[in-house]
Protein backbone atom coordinates (compact mmCIF):
# COMPACT_ATOMS: atom_id res chain seq x y z
CA UNK A 1 0.00 0.00 0.00
CA UNK A 2 1.27 3.46 -0.86
CA UNK A 3 1.13 5.24 2.51
CA UNK A 4 2.78 8.47 1.41
CA UNK A 5 -0.54 10.23 0.76
CA UNK A 6 -1.70 9.48 4.32
CA UNK A 7 1.62 10.01 6.12
CA UNK A 8 1.19 13.72 6.90
CA UNK A 9 -2.23 13.13 8.44
CA UNK A 10 -0.85 10.25 10.52
CA UNK A 11 2.08 12.36 11.74
CA UNK A 12 -0.10 15.34 12.67
CA UNK A 13 -2.56 13.18 14.61
CA UNK A 14 0.16 11.17 16.39
CA UNK A 15 2.12 14.27 17.42
CA UNK A 16 -1.05 15.88 18.80
CA UNK A 17 -1.92 12.70 20.72
CA UNK A 18 1.59 12.41 22.20
CA UNK A 19 1.46 16.02 23.36
CA UNK A 20 -1.81 15.28 25.14
CA UNK A 21 -0.35 12.11 26.66
CA UNK A 22 2.59 14.05 28.13
CA UNK A 23 0.24 16.53 29.78
CA UNK A 24 -1.97 13.75 31.15
CA UNK A 25 1.05 11.80 32.45
CA UNK A 26 2.23 14.86 34.36
CA UNK A 27 -1.22 15.13 35.94
CA UNK A 28 -1.22 11.40 36.73
CA UNK A 29 2.19 11.64 38.37
CA UNK A 30 0.80 14.24 40.77
CA UNK A 31 -2.37 12.24 41.42
CA UNK A 32 -2.07 8.46 40.76
CA UNK A 33 -5.85 8.11 41.20
CA UNK A 34 -6.73 10.65 38.49
CA UNK A 35 -9.20 8.53 36.50
CA UNK A 36 -9.73 11.18 33.82
CA UNK A 37 -6.00 11.34 33.00
CA UNK A 38 -5.71 7.55 32.90
CA UNK A 39 -8.63 7.32 30.48
CA UNK A 40 -7.21 10.10 28.32
CA UNK A 41 -3.84 8.35 28.03
CA UNK A 42 -5.53 5.01 27.35
CA UNK A 43 -7.69 6.40 24.53
CA UNK A 44 -4.76 8.19 22.92
CA UNK A 45 -2.60 5.06 23.10
CA UNK A 46 -5.37 3.00 21.55
CA UNK A 47 -5.67 5.46 18.67
CA UNK A 48 -1.90 5.42 18.04
CA UNK A 49 -1.98 1.62 18.11
CA UNK A 50 -4.79 1.42 15.55
CA UNK A 51 -3.62 4.16 13.18
CA UNK A 52 0.01 2.94 13.13
CA UNK A 53 -1.16 -0.60 12.37
CA UNK A 54 -3.27 0.74 9.51
CA UNK A 55 -0.15 2.48 8.15
CA UNK A 56 1.91 -0.72 8.49
CA UNK A 57 4.10 0.55 11.34
CA UNK A 58 3.88 -2.64 13.38
CA UNK A 59 6.62 -1.86 15.93
CA UNK A 60 4.90 1.38 16.92
CA UNK A 61 1.61 -0.49 17.11
CA UNK A 62 3.10 -3.30 19.22
CA UNK A 63 4.67 -0.90 21.72
CA UNK A 64 1.49 1.18 21.96
CA UNK A 65 -0.50 -2.03 22.49
CA UNK A 66 1.74 -3.12 25.39
CA UNK A 67 1.48 0.37 26.94
CA UNK A 68 -2.30 0.04 26.58
CA UNK A 69 -2.16 -3.24 28.55
CA UNK A 70 -0.35 -1.48 31.42
CA UNK A 71 -2.86 1.36 31.42
CA UNK A 72 -5.75 -1.12 31.41
CA UNK A 73 -4.29 -2.74 34.53
CA UNK A 74 -4.06 0.69 36.15
CA UNK A 75 -7.67 1.44 35.19
CA UNK A 76 -8.85 -1.84 36.71
CA UNK A 77 -6.81 -1.16 39.92
CA UNK A 78 -4.53 -4.17 39.33
CA UNK A 79 -1.62 -1.72 39.30
CA UNK A 80 -1.01 1.63 40.96
CA UNK A 81 0.52 4.42 38.91
CA UNK A 82 3.41 5.05 41.28
CA UNK A 83 6.49 7.07 40.48
CA UNK A 84 8.39 4.11 39.02
CA UNK A 85 5.59 3.13 36.65
CA UNK A 86 4.95 6.70 35.44
CA UNK A 87 8.72 7.12 34.90
CA UNK A 88 8.73 3.96 32.77
CA UNK A 89 5.70 5.19 30.82
CA UNK A 90 7.40 8.54 30.15
CA UNK A 91 10.40 6.66 28.71
CA UNK A 92 8.16 4.50 26.53
CA UNK A 93 6.30 7.50 25.17
CA UNK A 94 9.62 9.24 24.47
CA UNK A 95 10.56 6.16 22.45
CA UNK A 96 7.23 6.29 20.57
CA UNK A 97 7.87 9.93 19.79
CA UNK A 98 11.30 9.16 18.31
CA UNK A 99 9.89 6.25 16.31
CA UNK A 100 7.13 8.41 14.86
CA UNK A 101 9.65 11.14 13.98
CA UNK A 102 11.78 8.51 12.18
CA UNK A 103 8.91 7.11 10.07
CA UNK A 104 8.05 10.65 9.10
CA UNK A 105 11.51 11.00 7.60
CA UNK A 106 12.23 7.54 6.19
CA UNK A 107 8.94 5.62 6.53
CA UNK A 108 11.03 2.93 8.26
CA UNK A 109 10.99 1.67 11.85
CA UNK A 110 14.72 1.37 12.58
CA UNK A 111 14.26 0.93 16.31
CA UNK A 112 14.68 -1.95 18.77
CA UNK A 113 11.62 -2.17 21.00
CA UNK A 114 12.34 -5.48 22.81
CA UNK A 115 13.92 -3.83 25.90
CA UNK A 116 10.87 -1.60 26.23
CA UNK A 117 8.45 -4.52 25.80
CA UNK A 118 10.38 -6.44 28.49
CA UNK A 119 10.07 -3.52 30.91
CA UNK A 120 6.33 -3.28 30.34
CA UNK A 121 5.94 -7.05 30.73
CA UNK A 122 7.75 -6.88 34.05
CA UNK A 123 5.40 -4.12 35.19
CA UNK A 124 2.40 -6.26 34.25
CA UNK A 125 3.91 -9.27 36.06
CA UNK A 126 4.81 -7.05 39.03
CA UNK A 127 8.48 -8.00 38.75
CA UNK A 128 9.63 -4.55 37.71
CA UNK A 129 12.66 -3.32 39.61
CA UNK A 130 12.86 0.42 40.29
CA UNK A 131 15.76 2.09 38.57
CA UNK A 132 15.80 -0.33 35.65
CA UNK A 133 17.58 1.38 32.75
CA UNK A 134 15.63 1.55 29.53
CA UNK A 135 17.83 1.21 26.46
CA UNK A 136 18.56 4.00 24.00
CA UNK A 137 18.60 6.99 26.34
CA UNK A 138 18.44 9.91 23.90
CA UNK A 139 17.98 13.48 25.01
CA UNK A 140 14.30 14.38 24.84
CA UNK A 141 13.54 17.29 22.51
CA UNK A 142 11.41 19.70 24.51
CA UNK A 143 11.27 22.33 21.77
CA UNK A 144 9.77 21.28 18.48
CA UNK A 145 8.90 22.94 15.23
CA UNK A 146 5.16 23.47 14.94
CA UNK A 147 4.25 21.89 11.59
CA UNK A 148 0.46 22.16 11.79
CA UNK A 149 -2.13 24.07 13.75
CA UNK A 150 -5.89 23.81 14.03
CA UNK A 151 -7.82 26.77 12.68
CA UNK A 152 -11.55 27.22 13.20
CA UNK A 153 -13.68 27.04 10.07
CA UNK A 154 -15.17 30.41 10.99
CA UNK A 155 -11.72 31.98 10.84
CA UNK A 156 -11.08 30.38 7.45
CA UNK A 157 -14.41 31.75 6.23
CA UNK A 158 -13.46 35.23 7.44
CA UNK A 159 -10.08 34.93 5.74
CA UNK A 160 -11.71 33.89 2.47
CA UNK A 161 -14.09 36.86 2.68
CA UNK A 162 -11.11 39.19 3.15
CA UNK A 163 -9.34 37.63 0.15
CA UNK A 164 -12.54 38.18 -1.83
CA UNK A 165 -12.65 41.85 -0.85
CA UNK A 166 -8.98 42.14 -1.77
CA UNK A 167 -9.75 40.64 -5.18
CA UNK A 168 -12.52 43.20 -5.73
CA UNK A 169 -10.18 46.02 -4.66
CA UNK A 170 -7.53 44.79 -7.12
CA UNK A 171 -10.12 44.82 -9.91
CA UNK A 172 -11.06 48.38 -9.00
CA UNK A 173 -7.40 49.39 -9.23
CA UNK A 174 -7.21 47.78 -12.68
CA UNK A 175 -10.29 49.76 -13.65
CA UNK A 176 -8.83 53.03 -12.35
CA UNK A 177 -5.52 52.37 -14.10
CA UNK A 178 -7.21 51.92 -17.48
CA UNK A 179 -9.48 54.93 -16.91
CA UNK A 180 -6.81 57.39 -15.84
CA UNK A 181 -3.86 55.92 -17.78
CA UNK A 182 -1.61 55.72 -14.74
CA UNK A 183 1.15 53.80 -16.50
CA UNK A 184 3.65 54.35 -13.68
CA UNK A 185 1.49 52.11 -11.48
CA UNK A 186 1.48 49.20 -13.93
CA UNK A 187 4.29 47.25 -12.26
CA UNK A 188 2.92 47.78 -8.76
CA UNK A 189 -0.58 46.71 -9.74
CA UNK A 190 0.78 43.69 -11.64
CA UNK A 191 2.77 42.72 -8.53
CA UNK A 192 -0.33 43.15 -6.38
CA UNK A 193 -2.31 40.94 -8.79
CA UNK A 194 0.24 38.13 -8.44
CA UNK A 195 0.25 38.41 -4.64
CA UNK A 196 -3.56 38.34 -4.49
CA UNK A 197 -3.59 35.30 -6.77
CA UNK A 198 -1.03 33.48 -4.59
CA UNK A 199 -2.92 34.35 -1.42
CA UNK A 200 -6.20 33.24 -2.99
CA UNK A 201 -4.65 29.87 -3.95
CA UNK A 202 -3.23 29.26 -0.46
CA UNK A 203 -6.47 30.15 1.34
CA UNK A 204 -8.53 28.00 -0.99
CA UNK A 205 -6.08 25.10 -0.53
CA UNK A 206 -6.39 25.47 3.26
CA UNK A 207 -10.16 25.08 2.95
CA UNK A 208 -9.96 21.82 0.99
CA UNK A 209 -10.91 18.70 2.93
CA UNK A 210 -10.77 15.04 1.78
CA UNK A 211 -14.27 13.67 1.13
CA UNK A 212 -13.43 10.72 3.38
CA UNK A 213 -14.32 13.01 6.28
CA UNK A 214 -17.97 12.40 5.44
CA UNK A 215 -17.61 9.14 3.48
CA UNK A 216 -16.30 7.45 6.64
CA UNK A 217 -19.61 8.11 8.41
CA UNK A 218 -21.62 5.89 6.09
CA UNK A 219 -20.31 2.29 6.42
CA UNK A 220 -21.85 2.05 9.88
CA UNK A 221 -25.12 3.63 8.67
CA UNK A 222 -25.41 1.21 5.73
CA UNK A 223 -24.57 -1.71 8.01
CA UNK A 224 -27.29 -0.77 10.54
CA UNK A 225 -29.93 -0.13 7.84
CA UNK A 226 -29.18 -3.39 6.04
CA UNK A 227 -29.49 -5.32 9.31
CA UNK A 228 -32.84 -3.65 10.00
CA UNK A 229 -34.06 -4.50 6.49
CA UNK A 230 -32.75 -8.07 6.63
CA UNK A 231 -30.51 -7.50 3.61
CA UNK A 232 -26.93 -8.47 2.88
CA UNK A 233 -24.96 -5.56 1.44
CA UNK A 234 -21.33 -5.10 0.48
CA UNK A 235 -20.64 -1.36 0.84
CA UNK A 236 -17.67 -0.11 -1.18
CA UNK A 237 -16.13 3.35 -0.73
CA UNK A 238 -13.65 4.77 -3.25
CA UNK A 239 -11.89 8.09 -3.82
CA UNK A 240 -11.91 9.27 -0.19
CA UNK A 241 -8.70 11.21 -0.83
CA UNK A 242 -10.42 13.57 -3.33
CA UNK A 243 -10.68 17.07 -1.85
CA UNK A 244 -13.59 19.52 -1.78
CA UNK A 245 -14.07 22.94 -0.24
CA UNK A 246 -15.31 22.51 3.33
CA UNK A 247 -18.46 24.52 2.55
CA UNK A 248 -19.39 22.18 -0.30
CA UNK A 249 -18.49 19.10 1.75
CA UNK A 250 -20.65 20.21 4.68
CA UNK A 251 -23.68 20.41 2.40
CA UNK A 252 -23.01 17.07 0.68
CA UNK A 253 -23.72 14.87 3.72
CA UNK A 254 -27.50 15.22 3.67
CA UNK A 255 -27.94 14.27 -0.03
CA UNK A 256 -25.71 11.24 0.46
CA UNK A 257 -27.82 10.08 3.40
CA UNK A 258 -30.95 10.28 1.21
CA UNK A 259 -29.33 8.38 -1.65
CA UNK A 260 -27.80 5.63 0.48
CA UNK A 261 -31.06 5.12 2.37
CA UNK A 262 -32.89 4.81 -0.95
CA UNK A 263 -30.34 2.28 -2.21
CA UNK A 264 -30.74 0.14 0.91
CA UNK A 265 -34.53 0.40 1.09
CA UNK A 266 -35.66 0.62 -2.56
CA UNK A 267 -32.64 -0.51 -4.56
CA UNK A 268 -31.19 -3.66 -3.05
CA UNK A 269 -33.56 -6.63 -3.02
CA UNK A 270 -33.89 -9.16 -0.21
CA UNK A 271 -31.48 -12.15 -0.39
CA UNK A 272 -34.40 -14.42 -1.39
CA UNK A 273 -35.50 -12.10 -4.21
CA UNK A 274 -31.95 -11.81 -5.49
CA UNK A 275 -31.55 -15.60 -5.52
CA UNK A 276 -34.76 -15.95 -7.52
CA UNK A 277 -33.34 -13.50 -10.08
CA UNK A 278 -30.08 -15.45 -10.28
CA UNK A 279 -28.14 -12.67 -8.56
CA UNK A 280 -25.64 -12.83 -5.70
CA UNK A 281 -27.67 -12.86 -2.44
CA UNK A 282 -25.38 -10.10 -1.21
CA UNK A 283 -26.08 -6.78 -2.90
CA UNK A 284 -23.49 -4.08 -3.57
CA UNK A 285 -23.60 -0.33 -3.01
CA UNK A 286 -20.69 1.79 -4.18
CA UNK A 287 -19.93 5.36 -3.06
CA UNK A 288 -17.15 6.94 -5.09
CA UNK A 289 -15.53 10.29 -5.84
CA UNK A 290 -13.20 11.41 -8.61
CA UNK A 291 -11.75 14.67 -9.89
CA UNK A 292 -12.83 15.89 -13.33
CA UNK A 293 -11.43 19.20 -14.55
CA UNK A 294 -12.66 21.87 -12.09
CA UNK A 295 -15.35 19.62 -10.63
CA UNK A 296 -15.67 16.59 -8.38
CA UNK A 297 -17.91 13.72 -9.46
CA UNK A 298 -19.61 11.82 -6.63
CA UNK A 299 -21.52 8.66 -7.55
CA UNK A 300 -23.87 6.44 -5.56
CA UNK A 301 -24.65 3.20 -7.40
CA UNK A 302 -26.18 -0.14 -6.54
CA UNK A 303 -26.80 -3.45 -8.30
CA UNK A 304 -30.41 -3.64 -7.14
CA UNK A 305 -33.78 -3.77 -8.88
CA UNK A 306 -33.44 -0.47 -10.77
CA UNK A 307 -36.18 1.90 -11.93
CA UNK A 308 -38.92 0.51 -14.15
CA UNK A 309 -40.01 3.03 -16.80
CA UNK A 310 -43.59 1.74 -16.73
CA UNK A 311 -43.70 2.21 -12.94
CA UNK A 312 -42.32 5.75 -13.25
CA UNK A 313 -45.04 6.67 -15.75
CA UNK A 314 -47.77 5.12 -13.62
CA UNK A 315 -46.51 6.87 -10.48
CA UNK A 316 -46.34 10.39 -11.95
CA UNK A 317 -49.88 10.03 -13.30
CA UNK A 318 -51.29 8.65 -10.01
CA UNK A 319 -49.65 11.43 -8.00
CA UNK A 320 -50.73 14.17 -10.45
CA UNK A 321 -47.13 15.08 -11.19
CA UNK A 322 -47.84 14.92 -14.94
CA UNK A 323 -50.62 13.83 -17.25
CA UNK A 324 -50.63 10.86 -19.60
CA UNK A 325 -50.42 13.19 -22.60
CA UNK A 326 -47.49 15.11 -21.12
CA UNK A 327 -45.32 12.03 -20.65
CA UNK A 328 -46.25 9.89 -23.65
CA UNK A 329 -43.63 11.44 -25.94
CA UNK A 330 -40.87 11.90 -23.35
CA UNK A 331 -37.52 10.25 -24.03
CA UNK A 332 -36.05 7.83 -21.50
CA UNK A 333 -33.57 10.54 -20.54
CA UNK A 334 -36.43 12.92 -19.70
CA UNK A 335 -38.38 10.20 -17.90
CA UNK A 336 -35.37 9.64 -15.65
CA UNK A 337 -35.74 13.23 -14.44
CA UNK A 338 -39.26 12.61 -13.10
CA UNK A 339 -38.17 10.81 -9.89
CA UNK A 340 -36.59 14.13 -8.84
CA UNK A 341 -39.97 15.91 -8.78
CA UNK A 342 -41.56 16.70 -5.37
CA UNK A 343 -43.74 13.92 -4.00
CA UNK A 344 -42.43 11.18 -6.29
CA UNK A 345 -42.13 7.77 -4.62
CA UNK A 346 -42.90 4.28 -5.86
CA UNK A 347 -43.24 2.95 -2.31
CA UNK A 348 -46.82 2.22 -1.31
CA UNK A 349 -46.20 2.73 2.39
CA UNK A 350 -43.67 5.02 4.08
CA UNK A 351 -41.08 3.21 6.18
CA UNK A 352 -38.79 4.41 8.91
CA UNK A 353 -36.03 4.56 6.31
CA UNK A 354 -37.66 6.16 3.25
CA UNK A 355 -40.72 6.33 1.03
CA UNK A 356 -42.14 9.75 1.86
CA UNK A 357 -41.36 11.24 -1.55
CA UNK A 358 -38.83 13.78 -0.32
CA UNK A 359 -35.52 11.98 -0.97
CA UNK A 360 -34.56 12.67 -4.59
CA UNK A 361 -36.27 16.06 -4.64
CA UNK A 362 -34.23 17.11 -1.60
CA UNK A 363 -31.07 15.80 -3.26
CA UNK A 364 -31.70 17.79 -6.45
CA UNK A 365 -32.45 21.03 -4.58
CA UNK A 366 -29.37 20.72 -2.37
CA UNK A 367 -27.03 19.92 -5.26
CA UNK A 368 -28.44 22.73 -7.41
CA UNK A 369 -27.98 25.13 -4.48
CA UNK A 370 -24.29 24.19 -4.59
CA UNK A 371 -24.21 25.11 -8.30
CA UNK A 372 -23.93 21.41 -9.07
CA UNK A 373 -25.94 18.94 -11.11
CA UNK A 374 -27.41 15.49 -10.56
CA UNK A 375 -28.24 12.74 -13.05
CA UNK A 376 -30.01 9.40 -12.63
CA UNK A 377 -29.31 6.33 -14.77
CA UNK A 378 -31.01 3.01 -14.19
CA UNK A 379 -31.73 -0.36 -15.78
CA UNK A 380 -34.39 -2.74 -14.54
CA UNK A 381 -32.84 -5.69 -12.72
CA UNK A 382 -29.33 -4.29 -13.08
CA UNK A 383 -29.28 -1.35 -10.69
CA UNK A 384 -29.23 2.42 -10.37
CA UNK A 385 -26.51 5.06 -10.57
CA UNK A 386 -26.90 8.65 -9.39
CA UNK A 387 -24.12 11.01 -10.42
CA UNK A 388 -23.55 14.38 -8.78
CA UNK A 389 -21.18 16.95 -10.29
CA UNK A 390 -19.98 19.53 -7.78
CA UNK A 391 -17.69 22.57 -7.99
CA UNK A 392 -14.51 22.18 -5.97
CA UNK A 393 -15.13 25.55 -4.36
CA UNK A 394 -17.95 28.09 -4.23
CA UNK A 395 -15.87 31.00 -3.02
CA UNK A 396 -14.04 32.45 -6.05
CA UNK A 397 -15.18 31.43 -9.52
CA UNK A 398 -13.95 32.40 -13.02
CA UNK A 399 -16.88 33.74 -15.06
CA UNK A 400 -17.87 35.34 -18.34
CA UNK A 401 -19.45 38.76 -17.80
CA UNK A 402 -22.20 39.33 -20.37
CA UNK A 403 -24.54 42.21 -21.09
CA UNK A 404 -28.24 41.79 -21.83
CA UNK A 405 -30.47 44.84 -22.49
CA UNK A 406 -28.22 47.23 -20.51
CA UNK A 407 -27.98 44.73 -17.60
CA UNK A 408 -24.96 42.57 -16.84
CA UNK A 409 -24.77 38.99 -15.60
CA UNK A 410 -22.00 36.54 -14.68
CA UNK A 411 -21.94 33.00 -16.12
CA UNK A 412 -19.60 30.50 -14.36
CA UNK A 413 -16.88 29.26 -16.73
CA UNK A 414 -17.26 25.62 -15.66
CA UNK A 415 -20.72 25.65 -17.32
CA UNK A 416 -19.52 27.18 -20.59
CA UNK A 417 -18.70 24.97 -23.58
CA UNK A 418 -18.03 27.71 -26.14
CA UNK A 419 -19.01 31.19 -27.24
CA UNK A 420 -20.30 31.65 -30.79
CA UNK A 421 -21.16 34.49 -33.13
CA UNK A 422 -23.86 32.96 -35.30
CA UNK A 423 -25.79 34.12 -38.35
CA UNK A 424 -29.46 34.67 -37.40
CA UNK A 425 -30.52 32.77 -40.52
CA UNK A 426 -29.07 29.57 -39.05
CA UNK A 427 -31.61 29.54 -36.23
CA UNK A 428 -34.27 26.87 -36.78
CA UNK A 429 -37.67 26.40 -35.21
CA UNK A 430 -38.95 23.07 -33.86
CA UNK A 431 -42.46 23.08 -32.37
CA UNK A 432 -42.24 26.88 -31.88
CA UNK A 433 -38.92 26.54 -30.02
CA UNK A 434 -35.69 28.06 -31.34
CA UNK A 435 -32.79 25.65 -31.81
CA UNK A 436 -29.32 25.75 -33.32
CA UNK A 437 -27.06 22.98 -34.56
CA UNK A 438 -23.94 22.67 -32.45
CA UNK A 439 -21.48 19.81 -32.95
CA UNK A 440 -24.04 17.97 -35.09
CA UNK A 441 -26.68 18.19 -32.37
CA UNK A 442 -29.86 20.25 -32.06
CA UNK A 443 -29.72 22.32 -28.88
CA UNK A 444 -32.41 24.71 -27.60
CA UNK A 445 -31.79 28.44 -27.80
CA UNK A 446 -32.89 30.82 -25.04
CA UNK A 447 -32.83 34.60 -25.17
CA UNK A 448 -31.91 35.89 -21.70
CA UNK A 449 -33.75 39.14 -22.38
CA UNK A 450 -37.04 37.17 -22.67
CA UNK A 451 -36.33 34.92 -19.68
CA UNK A 452 -35.71 37.93 -17.42
CA UNK A 453 -38.42 40.15 -18.91
CA UNK A 454 -35.98 42.76 -20.22
CA UNK A 455 -36.34 44.96 -23.29
CA UNK A 456 -35.39 42.94 -26.34
CA UNK A 457 -32.91 44.44 -28.80
CA UNK A 458 -33.92 44.85 -32.42
CA UNK A 459 -33.15 42.35 -35.17
CA UNK A 460 -29.47 41.62 -35.69
CA UNK A 461 -27.87 39.59 -38.47
CA UNK A 462 -25.35 38.14 -36.01
CA UNK A 463 -26.10 36.78 -32.53
CA UNK A 464 -23.71 36.33 -29.60
CA UNK A 465 -24.41 32.88 -28.14
CA UNK A 466 -22.94 31.22 -25.05
CA UNK A 467 -23.23 27.42 -25.27
CA UNK A 468 -23.69 26.07 -21.75
CA UNK A 469 -23.78 22.55 -20.34
CA UNK A 470 -25.03 21.06 -17.10
CA UNK A 471 -25.37 17.34 -16.31
CA UNK A 472 -25.11 16.47 -20.00
CA UNK A 473 -27.79 19.01 -21.01
CA UNK A 474 -26.74 21.71 -23.46
CA UNK A 475 -28.37 24.98 -24.42
CA UNK A 476 -27.50 28.25 -26.12
CA UNK A 477 -27.96 31.57 -24.34
CA UNK A 478 -28.36 34.66 -26.51
CA UNK A 479 -26.64 37.74 -25.03
CA UNK A 480 -25.99 41.22 -26.42
CA UNK A 481 -22.26 41.26 -25.72
CA UNK A 482 -19.52 39.33 -23.93
CA UNK A 483 -17.86 41.96 -21.74
CA UNK A 484 -14.94 39.76 -20.69
CA UNK A 485 -13.62 37.03 -18.42
CA UNK A 486 -13.20 37.73 -14.71
CA UNK A 487 -12.73 35.91 -11.41
CA UNK A 488 -15.57 36.83 -9.09
CA UNK A 489 -16.48 36.44 -5.44
CA UNK A 490 -20.00 35.02 -5.18
CA UNK A 491 -22.08 36.59 -2.42
CA UNK A 492 -25.22 34.84 -1.16
CA UNK A 493 -28.57 36.45 -1.86
CA UNK A 494 -30.81 37.61 0.94
CA UNK A 495 -33.17 34.89 2.23
CA UNK A 496 -36.16 36.65 0.67
CA UNK A 497 -34.54 36.37 -2.79
CA UNK A 498 -33.20 32.81 -2.59
CA UNK A 499 -36.44 31.13 -3.78
CA UNK A 500 -36.10 32.95 -7.12
CA UNK A 501 -34.78 30.34 -9.53
CA UNK A 502 -31.96 30.96 -11.95
CA UNK A 503 -29.51 32.85 -9.73
CA UNK A 504 -26.59 31.44 -7.71
CA UNK A 505 -25.86 34.76 -5.98
CA UNK A 506 -24.43 38.16 -6.74
CA UNK A 507 -21.01 39.71 -7.16
CA UNK A 508 -19.37 43.13 -7.30
CA UNK A 509 -17.38 44.22 -10.34
CA UNK A 510 -14.25 46.32 -10.34
CA UNK A 511 -16.17 49.55 -10.90
CA UNK A 512 -18.29 48.78 -7.84
CA UNK A 513 -21.40 47.62 -9.71
CA UNK A 514 -23.37 44.67 -8.28
CA UNK A 515 -24.55 42.04 -10.78
CA UNK A 516 -26.33 38.67 -10.56
CA UNK A 517 -24.59 35.32 -11.09
CA UNK A 518 -26.59 32.84 -13.17
CA UNK A 519 -27.31 29.38 -11.74
CA UNK A 520 -27.08 27.30 -14.90
CA UNK A 521 -28.48 24.19 -13.20
CA UNK A 522 -31.90 25.67 -12.47
CA UNK A 523 -31.84 27.87 -15.57
CA UNK A 524 -31.52 24.90 -17.94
Amino acid sequence: MDISQYLNDFMEEAEELLQGINSALLALEKNPNDTESINKIFRASHTIKSSSAAMGFMKISELAHKIEDVLDSIRSSKLTADENITDALFKCYDALERMIENVGISQKEDYEIKPLIDILESILNKTYKPGTIIADEHTVSYLKEIKAIKVSTKRLDNLMNLVGELLITRMRLDNLKSRYKLDELDQTIARLARLVEDMQYEVMAARLVPVEHIFNRFPRMVRDLSKKEGKEIDFIVEGGEIELDRTVLDELGEPLIHLLRNSVDHGIESPEERKQKGKNPKGAIRLSAKRQSNSVIVVVEDDGRGFDIATIKKTVIEKNIATKDEIKNLSQKDLMKLPFTPGFTTTKQATEISGRGVGLDAVKNKIHALNGSVKLESEVGKGTSITMELPITLAIVPCFIVSVSNSMFAIPMNNIVRSLRLDSKKIRSIESNEVIIFENQDIPLFRLSRIFGLNEPGYSEKLNIIVIEKAGERAGLVVDNIVGKQEIVIKSLDKALRPIRGFAGATILGEGKAILVLDIGTLV
